[in-house]
């Protein structure tokens, strides 16, 4: 603080070395205060290049000795601090920006090299080579996509090998009844046959039966493509398989197969597109009467908002070679004929939100359940595997 007289004369600091500390200070006072412009807070600089904030207020007149009192602060050393420590921060800010900007390439690069691999090993599955990737990411959503991915390869090499048996089974098939009927047709032609008529039934035979096949073949292809897709409806689950026992009665009677409906609630009603319901219900029990040794059981249920019909026989059952691979297109195992009915079976069930799935019985025979929606559980009722196939046993 500095005492000015009302001739400015400095009366404090008493002391002359404390004077001399502020002279230059007091010096700009008296041309500050003689200038009579001050207002409040103001900045001054001495000619020694020292910066002060300086408050001046002016006493009253009746103190005839002290007329104005000067309070000040240097600024000087807090602007260079406050500088210095400006500097100091944008270095820091520029080391820590050059660091983020370091660790961010380095992850981006990281990321980008593991991105760069998944889309060569999706290139490779797009040119018909599964090949797997093999190297684990240590980004986490990498490492999901890459084991996804592989799933991926897995599933698409399966299903290009089902598609090239698929395509070699069915020229197996088609070739057979052709050759046939080419043979027949030239024994006839030419008169080597004694007895054209036999001919001409055998020809008949194997058309219907190359009939048979491709209209099973449109069905199913159909059905996978989504060119025929079900109307669900409330049936009655009786008449759907009354209807049936109906048509195969006589298939059963030359196989000397005895058909077994066991009872239940008649007014028991299903979601179900009946022409699909129909298919399934031909292609289980036709398959059952080929395989059963006397006796051929449908039974009905119902319970957790699903409807299962149950066809079983008494035969051999299924084997274990030919367990995973029964609903697999064109796929014949012991006694099977075209080896599509089944995979048409579970398509349709599966179109209608339902499944289809087989089993061994316990005390011999195979059984296959149908599940499809009941009246009151449509939304609720979800497929019980995945696969469609129950590895257990079960007592009648």
């Amino acid at each position: 603080m500095l005492i000015l007289e009302p001739g400015l004369n400095v009366v404090y600091p008493k002391h002359e070395e404390e004077r001399e500390e502020v002279r230059e200070l007091a010096q700009e006072c008296k041309a500050f205060i003689s200038a009579g412009s001050w207002e409040g807070t103001e900045e001054l600089l001495t000619k020694a290049g020292d910066t002060f904030l300086v408050n001046v207020y002016e006493l009253p007149k009746e103190i005839p000795r002290i007329r104005y009192l000067v309070f000040f602060c240097q600024t000087s050393g807090i602007s260079r601090w406050v500088n210095g420590a400006g500097r100091l921060v944008m270095a820091i800010s520029l080391g820590l920006s050059l660091f983020v900007v370091v660790g961010i390439w380095i992850a981006v690069k990281n990321v980008t090299k593991q991105l760069d691999h998944l889309c060569k090993g999706a290139e490779m599955i797009g040119k018909g080579e599964f090949c797997r990737i093999g190297s684990a990411f240590e980004l986490t959503e990498l490492e999901w996509l890459r084991v996804s991915m592989n799933r991926m390869a897995i599933e698409l090499e399966k299903a290009d090998r089902v598609q090239r048996e698929f395509f070699q089974n069915v020229s197996h098939e088609l070739r057979n009844p052709l050759m046939s009927i080419s043979g027949y047709a030239q024994g006839i032609e030419q008169g080597f046959l004694k007895e054209p008529g036999s001919a001409a039934h055998i020809i008949l035979e194997e058309s219907r039966r190359l009939t048979e096949l491709v209209n099973r073949l449109l069905t199913l292809s159909r059905m996978e493509n989504g060119e025929k897709t079900a109307s669900p409806e409330l049936l009655y689950v009786d008449e759907a398989v009354e209807d049936c026992l109906d048509r195969v009665n006589g298939l059963a009677m030359d196989k000397g197969v005895t058909l077994r409906l066991f009872s239940f609630d008649h007014e028991m009603r299903v979601w179900a597109d009946e022409e699909l319901l129909a298919t399934i219900m031909d292609n289980l029990l036709t398959n059952a009467i080929r395989y059963a040794r006397k006796n051929v059981g449908v039974e009905v249920q119902k319970g957790g908002g699903a409807v299962r019909i149950r066809v079983a026989d008494d035969g051999e059952g299924i084997s274990p070679e030919d367990f995973p691979h029964i609903f697999e297109r064109c796929y014949k195992g012991k006694g099977g004929i075209f080896g599509i009915g089944l995979a048409i079976a579970r398509t349709a069930a599966r179109s209608m939100s339902g499944e289809l799935m087989a089993e061994n019985r316990a005390v011999g025979g195979a059984v296959f359940t149908c599940v499809l929606p009941a009246e009151e559980g449509r939304a609720a009722m979800e497929p019980e595997r995945e696969d469609g196939i129950l590895k257990g046993g079960e007592k009648e």
